[in-house]
């Protein structure tokens, strides 16, 4: 078979290209069917909000056709009923808003005289600005008269005529229809295209999902299943959730504007219920409303300081109680894809773009986690970051960013161990950047530095760990007691890096993980020949022998190591440790007939292993679900 051809730089940038154009083309049909995709997309929210009650009743024992009437009717006529009232209070406040205008000039007197005092800020401030205005002002006047004396008298005393033009009266009903009913036709129109495609689509759910999964053909059935099923189960728990939030934050601000003595309280509450649907901005104007209309119309300042407190609490309350409650892990978008979600839909399709935001963004993000032509969505806008934490670390280390590297490697080692910090942060990126270097993508000066910098971050972890707790405790009793033996005492074990720094940095790496009050870890220089270490293993001979390498490569020089080890000392216990991806068996297979006594591909096996060549511990066998090339004990 034939291997797969690299696409090239000018095909790179073709695809580049087509992607863009696509994009934008996507983009301009978005905005130029907004009339026709906008009712299409409120009508599948609410069917995903409707249809959970539909599928409760139809479980009941009621027909289909009777359960999705009785829902729709009950929805529609919740929405009709608290829509009639909010017009009408809305109407009565249109009425009586010209009755509060003495109140609000008072108000706004009182703040003027008492910022206004003799000293005060806008007094000094207008001082400032009516000086500058009278700069001007005599600038112009000065400009003004030496233009008006050369200026012929008689042109002065020509009188202009000025045109009058009396516009034409229109007919009453024409201006009635001009002003009132013509901008409600658009509204109405798309009211009554979403209450019908709502009804199509409960009384054809099935129908509906059975041919979207058939558009995708047999062989991409499963995840096709999937994707459906993960967007439908999201999209519902948020709008239900969100719903439920929402509603009991309305009902809070009503009864709470009730009891504050503020008018029109059921307006502000729904319009805080139906404003908190537009993310980010929503809440903030459901709250200035009732306390700005507080502020203009009450005769003092209690009971704004009240509102303002009121919606102070609830806030609280919906974002520390309610939503962390009811959400759970959330709805899988980002803070920062919710936050781009909104700008692009709001830009789009104005104020119901908001609303679509977030419910559009989970259908782009659940594409992306099932299909790789749309997986940048994810990438961009899911809530689990792609980037995994050694590449991060990596990168901060190109970037010669030393603080923030060491930052992440610190707080994973916090979180869940040193161990489980080198086997997932520091191993993998000294990997990435021993390939890079092969490569020769990086320079030999930057490769010293993110080797460096990685053993600096090991030496700032405060205390090495214990092997297990029962070392631990007798560590502990031993430092009790005096009984701590000296480090000529303890069982020498000897490591070895492979072949270049890198390999010498996990020296380091196993430095940290030993317990060094049973085991006296000697890191032997990368500089030493096969022959010289062997001439230490003969002078001092160690409990045991450490080799340790990163990949690529390496493989036949630790064979060819293992060997001689084992022929220049027959009894010498010997743990290699190749950290990276599992071996594969062949390879693994040749490195225990060569002489290896222990083979492992994480740090944490190797510090087993190591222990157990210092006569500390047996080696623990590798968990059952452990990959196929993890520790084996040569017999």
């Amino acid at each position: 078979m034939a291997a797969k051809a690299h696409p090239t730089s000018g095909e790179k940038s073709q695809r580049l290209l087509v992607g863009l154009a696509t994009i934008a083309l996507a983009g301009g049909l978005l905005y130029v069917a907004k009339a026709v995709l906008v009712p299409i997309a409120l009508a599948v929210l609410l069917t995903f909000l409707l249809a959970p009650a539909v599928i409760r009743l139809q479980r009941l024992g009621l027909p289909k056709g009777v359960a999705v009437l009785a829902v729709a009717t009950l929805a529609f006529a919740l929405i009709g009923g608290v829509g009639w009232l909010v017009s009408r209070q809305l109407f009565a406040l249109a009425q009586e808003l010209p009755e509060y205008r003495p109140r609000v000039e008072a108000k706004v007197e009182g703040l003027k005289e008492s910022w206004s005092s003799e000293g005060g800020v806008v007094t000094n401030i207008r001082g400032l600005l009516e000086g500058v205005q009278r700069k001007f002002e005599e600038e112009d006047e000065a400009s003004a008269a030496s233009a008006a004396d050369r200026v012929a008298p008689e042109i002065l005393e020509e009188e202009v005529p000025v045109a009058v033009r009396v516009a034409p009266e229109e007919p009453a009903f024409a201006e009635t229809f001009n002003t009132v009913i013509s901008p409600l036709i658009e509204p109405l129109a798309m009211v009554g295209l979403v209450l019908v495609l709502v009804l199509f689509m409960l009384f054809t759910r099935e129908d509906l999902r059975n041919r979207i999964v058939s558009l995708s053909g047999q062989t991409n059935l499963a995840v096709t299943t999937k994707a459906l099923d993960e967007a439908g189960k999201r999209i519902a728990r948020y709008l239900v959730m969100q719903a439920v939030i929402n509603s009991s934050y309305g009902i809070a601000v009503t009864v709470g504007l009730f009891f504050l003595d503020v008018p029109y309280a059921l307006l502000w509450g729904v319009a805080a219920a139906v404003l908190r649907y537009i993310p980010y901005v929503g809440p903030w104007v459901a709250a200035v409303l009732p306390l700005g209309y507080s502020v203009l119309t009450s005769s003092g300042w209690w009971q704004p300081l009240g509102v303002l407190a009121l919606i102070a609490v609830l806030e609280l309350v919906s974002n520390n109680v309610m939503e962390p409650l009811l959400y759970g892990h959330g709805v899988g978008v980002s803070s920062v894809g919710v936050i781009l979600a909104a700008v692009f839909w709001g830009w789009l399709w104005g104020p119901v773009g908001l609303v679509l935001a977030t419910p559009l963004t989970i259908c782009l993000v659940v594409a992306g986690r099932y299909f790789p032509a749309l997986s940048f969505f994810n990438r961009l806008l899911g809530d689990v970051p792609e980037v995994e934490p050694h590449i991060i670390y990596y990168q901060r280390l190109l970037a010669k960013d030393d603080d923030e590297a060491e930052e992440l490697f610190d707080d994973r080692a916090e979180r869940e161990g040193l161990a489980a910090a080198c086997q997932h942060v520091l191993v993998p990126a000294l990997e990435l950047a021993k390939r890079d270097r092969l490569r020769g993508l990086i320079e030999p000066e930057q490769y010293e530095f993110i080797l460096d910098a990685a053993e600096e971050h090991l030496e700032e972890v405060p205390e090495p760990p214990a092997a297990d707790e029962a070392t631990a405790r007798e560590s502990r009793e031993a430092k009790r007691f005096g009984a701590t033996p000296a480090a000529e005492e303890l069982p020498l074990v000897l490591g070895y890096g492979l072949r270049d720094q890198a390999d010498e940095a996990l020296l380091a790496v196993m430095s940290q993980l030993l317990d060094t009050n049973h085991c006296r870890f000697v890191p032997l220089s990368r500089s030493l020949l096969i022959s010289e270490v062997l001439e230490k293993i003969r002078n001092e001979p160690p409990a045991g022998f450490c080799l340790l390498g990163l990949p690529p490569g390496g493989l036949r020089r630790a064979r060819t190591f293992v060997k001689r080890l084992r022929t220049a000392a027959p009894e010498l216990k010997i743990a290699v440790g190749r950290w990276g991806p599992p071996l594969a068996e062949k390879y693994r297979a040749g490195l225990l007939e060569a002489g290896a006594t222990y083979v492992g591909h994480t740090p944490e096996e190797t510090r087993r292993h190591a222990l157990s060549l210092a006569r500390l511990q047996p080696a623990e066998p590798a968990p059952a679900h452990a990959s196929q090339a993890a520790t084996t004990e040569r017999r």
